[in-house]
């Protein structure tokens, strides 16, 4: 992987991509590509609006990760 995902993060990737997209999963192993990045960043973000924010749309803890999964990535 191109990007420095921890472990976390893998898995963390892996439930998202299997839960918004699995078709994407094969490209997780393939980080090095800008579009692919974007692709797996976009079905990351629809998770963050679906799970990441509380009631008064701040990220709770579950989007804290989710962003910090986008801006290792994007790295």
């Amino acid at each position: 992987m191109a990007a420095k995902l921890s472990e976390k993060q893998v898995e963390l990737l892996k439930e998202v991509i299997m839960k918004q997209h699995p078709d994407m999963l094969q490209n997780i192993d393939d980080l090095s590509k800008p579009d692919v990045i974007e692709d797996l960043c976009d079905a990351i973000m629809s998770k963050f609006c679906e799970t990441g924010l509380n009631p008064a749309d701040e990220p709770n803890q579950r989007g804290l990760l989710l962003e910090g999964l986008i801006d290792s990535l994007r790295e």
